[in-house]
C-alpha cells in the first residue's frame, strides 16, 4: 500500500501532491481508529453505540448534562467497561450515566441479580420516609415509624447516593422511585449502606414518638401484614377506569386508573404482537373502548343532573393522551383551548419505531421546505411550521378512519370539576391535568406530582445491539399549554391536602374525604 502511494506521489505535481497526502493522513487515521474499535469489547462497543443513539434521538440531552460533563464522564465509563464481564453492572452503570440527562422518559432496565428484599416496605410522605409494612413476625409497633437512620447513615445521605440511580425531572420522582429500593439488599450493598453482614439496621421514631434502634432479619419466606384497605371508591382496582354516581352529593367519582384502551390497542397493535390478542381480551375485561365508557358515564351525569365531576389521577402513571382529548370534549372543544406545543427531534430510532408518524413528519417538512431530502438528525423546535396546528392529538378524533373517531358531543359539562392528583400522577395523567388546569378548567386537589409540567417524553423503546440491555430515550420537548410557568418543577394543586402514615395504614383517605366535605 505505502509503495502505491509513494508511485503516485512521484508521478503527481505540488498541488496533486497535497491532496494525495491528505488522503494518506485520513486513511492512517481511519485504520487507527479501526485498530482502536476492534480491540474494544462488546460492552465498550454498546456504551458508544449507546452515547450516539443518546445524542441523535433525544432532543437535547445537554440540558441537564452539559456537553463537557457529558464527555468526562463518557471517557471515564469507555475505560471501565474493558474489565467489565456482568450485564447486569453494566446496566447498573449505564442506568447512572443516563439519569444526568434527567429525563423520567429516558433510562436504562437495570436489575439486581441474586438479591433479596428485607421483610418490610417503605413510603414517602413530604420527604419523610416511613415503615409501611412489615412481616407478621416483627413488632407490630414498627409499623408507621419514621425512619431516621439507615446502619448509622442519615436517611437524607442515604437519599442523595440512590438519587444517582434514577431518571427524574423532580424530587418528588426521585423519592417515588427509591422507596422502592430501600428494602433490596443488592441496593443497598450498591450504595455502600450493607456490607458483609446481611441484617438493615434502622433508627426510628414510632407512632408513639419512641426512639428505637431495630435490625431487620434477612428473612427468606415472610409474610407482610394485612393492612387495611380503602373501603370507599377510591382504593385501587383492577380497572382501566370507573365511575359511581353519588346521587345525594350530586357528584360523579370517575377513577382514571390508566391512559389504555381497546382504541389504543388498535392503534399501537405492532408493537404488541405476538401477545395482542392477549392484551385485547384483558383491557376488554379491565374496561374496554373508553369512548363508549365516556358517552356511558356523561350520559348518566346529564339524566340526574349531576353537578360535580372528581376525576381522580392519583393511580394513573400514563399512557395515550388521545385518550384524554375524547375526555376534554365532553367538558369543551379542544379548538378552544391552550394546547401543549412540542419540539420533536427526527432520528433514525423514530423512523424505525414509528415509521408511519415520521413519513408524514418528513413528507410535510419537504412541502414547506421544498426539499428533496433531510439529513437526520435534526431537531424541530417549538417554533417549527412543521409542527405547529399539525400533529395535535385531537386530530385523530375528527380522523374518520382513526380508531380514535368520535363525533363531539352535542352537550358538554357545565359543573364544577375537581381533578385528584399525587405523586404517582405522571405523563399522560399529569398531561390532562395540567392542560385543563392552565385553562382554568379544573381545581386539582392533593399533592404536588411526580414530574415538571415542561418536561420531554414520547420515548422511544430500543435494544443495544451486542449486549441486549433495554431501554427508551425521549423524542420529543413538551412544552405545558401556560409557557411562562415552564420553570415550575411541579404542578402545586389549589387545594393542598396530604395524608399520614397513619390515616394510610388504617385504611383512610384524608383527601378524598376532605374534598367531599368541601363541595358540601
Amino acid at each position: 500500500m505505502i509503495t502505491i502511494f509513494r508511485n503516485i506521489l512521484m508521478k503527481s505535481n505540488k498541488k496533486n501532491c497535497s491532496f494525495f497526502i491528505l488522503i494518506i493522513l485520513q486513511f492512517i487515521t481511519f485504520q487507527s481508529l479501526k485498530s482502536q474499535v476492534d480491540t474494544l469489547n462488546i460492552y465498550q462497543k454498546d456504551f458508544i453505540y449507546l452515547c450516539q443513539l443518546l445524542e441523535d434521538s433525544h432532543p437535547n440531552i445537554y440540558e441537564n448534562f452539559p456537553k463537557d460533563k457529558f464527555e468526562i464522564k463518557k471517557k471515564k465509563l469507555l475505560k471501565e467497561f474493558a474489565n467489565t464481564k456482568n450485564k447486569a453492572e453494566y446496566s447498573i452503570k449505564l442506568q447512572k450515566f443516563v439519569s444526568n440527562i434527567k429525563d423520567a422518559h429516558t433510562k436504562i432496565q437495570f436489575t439486581l441479580l441474586n438479591s433479596f428484599l428485607y421483610p418490610i416496605r417503605i413510603r414517602s410522605i413530604k420527604d419523610t420516609l416511613f415503615i409501611s409494612n412489615i412481616d407478621k413476625s416483627l413488632p407490630s409497633n414498627w409499623l408507621g415509624a419514621k425512619i431516621i437512620n439507615f446502619n448509622n447513615i442519615p436517611k437524607d445521605t442515604v437519599i442523595n447516593k440512590a438519587k444517582k440511580y434514577f431518571s427524574c425531572d423532580n424530587n418528588i420522582c426521585y423519592m417515588n422511585n427509591i422507596v422502592y429500593y430501600l428494602y433490596n439488599y443488592k441496593f443497598l450493598k450498591q450504595l455502600g449502606i450493607i456490607d458483609t453482614s446481611s441484617e438493615l439496621k434502622l433508627s426510628i421514631t414510632t407512632l408513639k414518638n419512641k426512639n428505637e434502634e431495630i435490625t431487620i432479619p434477612h428473612i427468606e419466606k415472610y409474610k407482610l401484614r394485612k393492612i387495611k384497605k380503602v373501603k370507599n371508591l377510591t382504593g385501587y382496582t383492577n380497572r382501566l377506569f370507573h365511575y359511581k354516581i353519588l346521587k345525594d352529593k350530586s357528584i360523579c367519582y370517575f377513577h382514571y386508573q390508566e391512559c389504555y384502551d381497546l382504541q389504543f390497542l388498535k392503534f399501537d397493535k405492532k408493537n404488541y404482537k405476538p401477545l395482542y390478542h392477549l392484551f385485547y381480551v384483558a383491557w376488554w375485561l379491565r374496561g374496554g373502548n373508553f369512548s363508549n365508557f365516556l358517552k356511558k358515564m356523561f350520559k348518566e351525569i346529564e339524566k340526574k343532573n349531576i353537578d360535580n365531576l372528581i376525576v381522580d389521577l392519583r393511580d394513573n402513571s400514563g399512557g395515550s393522551s388521545i385518550l384524554n382529548e375524547q375526555f376534554i370534549e365532553y367538558i369543551t372543544s379542544s379548538e378552544k383551548i391552550k394546547d401543549y406545543s412540542e419540539g420533536l427531534k427526527l432520528s433514525n430510532l423514530l423512523k424505525k419505531t414509528h415509521p408511519a408518524y415520521f413519513d408524514k413528519v418528513v413528507s410535510r417538512y419537504k412541502k414547506i421546505y421544498h426539499c428533496d431530502s433531510i439529513k437526520f438528525p435534526i431537531y424541530l423546535s417549538v417554533e417549527s411550521p412543521v409542527l405547529i396546528d399539525t400533529f395535535s392529538d385531537s386530530n385523530y378524533l375528527r380522523d374518520i378512519n382513526s380508531p380514535f373517531y368520535m363525533k363531539e358531543p352535542k352537550k358538554k359539562f357545565k359543573g364544577h370539576i375537581y381533578i385528584l392528583t399525587g405523586s404517582n400522577t405522571f405523563s399522560s395523567a399529569a398531561m390532562l391535568a395540567i392542560k385543563l388546569r392552565d385553562n382554568n378548567l379544573v381545581t386539582i386537589v392533593g399533592t404536588p406530582m411526580g414530574q415538571k409540567p415542561t418536561q420531554f417524553g414520547q420515548f422511544l423503546n430500543f435494544r443495544l445491539p451486542l449486549t441486549g440491555v433495554r431501554g427508551h430515550v425521549s423524542s420529543k420537548k413538551l412544552y405545558r399549554p401556560d409557557r411562562s410557568k415552564n420553570n415550575e418543577t411541579t404542578l402545586y394543586p389549589d387545594i393542598e391536602i396530604w395524608n399520614t402514615i397513619n390515616n394510610e395504614i388504617n385504611g383512610r383517605d384524608i383527601v378524598f374525604e376532605k374534598l367531599l366535605e368541601m363541595i358540601k
